[in-house]
This record gives C-alpha cells, sequence and structure tokens, in this order.
C-alpha cells in the first residue's frame, strides 16, 4: 500500500516539474519571437540620414529608454526606439560586487544621430550611432 503513495507522490513531482519545464520555454520561446520580429523589421531599413531626438523617456522598472527621433530631411516623420543598457561588472581585486548599468549612447533631446530607415516606411527606423 505505501509503495502506492510513493509512485504517486513521484508521479506529482514529475508532473509538477514538467509543467514548470513547458511554461519556462514557453517565455523563452515568446522572447526569442520578439526579438526576431525586431530583426525582421530592421532588415527593410537600408536608407541612412540624420534624425534629431525630440523626446527621451526612460522606464525605471526594466531601464529601457525610449527614444523619439525625428528624420530631418523629411516633414512630420518620426519614429521610436528603444535603447537597453549595458550591465557592467563591477569588480574589486577580482571579486564581482555589484553590476553597473550604462546606455551605449549618451542621448538627450535634441542632440544629433546617425540612423537608419525604410525608404518605404520611415516610421520604421534605429539608431546606429550619436552624430558627432
Amino acid at each position: 500500500m505505501i509503495w502506492l503513495f510513493v509512485f504517486w507522490l513521484l508521479a506529482m513531482i514529475f508532473g509538477i516539474f514538467a509543467i514548470l519545464l513547458v511554461l519556462a520555454s514557453g517565455v523563452i520561446n515568446y522572447e526569442k519571437k520578439q526579438e526576431r520580429k525586431k530583426r525582421q523589421k530592421r532588415i527593410h531599413c537600408i536608407k541612412k540620414g540624420i534624425g534629431t531626438i525630440t523626446d527621451v523617456q526612460k522606464n525605471e522598472t526594466n531601464g529601457v529608454m525610449t527614444v523619439k527621433v525625428k528624420v530631418d530631411n523629411m516633414d512630420d516623420v518620426w519614429f521610436v526606439d528603444e535603447i537597453s543598457p549595458r550591465i557592467d561588472k563591477v569588480k574589486w581585486k577580482g571579486i564581482s560586487i555589484g553590476k553597473r548599468y550604462r546606455y551605449p549612447l549618451e542621448v538627450h533631446e535634441g542632440c544629433q544621430v546617425h540612423i537608419q530607415y525604410d525608404p518605404n516606411d520611415p516610421t520604421n527606423g534605429y539608431i546606429i550611432k550619436r552624430y558627432g
């Protein structure tokens, strides 16, 4: 009789583990799908230009900076790009003591940046680097 309880307990543990594994793989698959969509969108961005940043907002929860860029050579055309922070490990005598977040570009309102955008849909674009 005790062996039925042991088999039931093992089945429950295996079932919970399998459910957690399926949930984790679903989250990972969703993140990969979002990244794939972002890359597919950037494939058509073949035209280079210079843009001016009109709005900068930093999200405190995930650290992503949302930047609104106006394309200089076109009237009333802008796109929104997200800049994720780079994580650097802070070390002291070879021992990791923390993390430091910094953005690959230092941007603010009014600064000019090199951009790449889709000539057919100029609202689809991204920032390459800071101008100057």
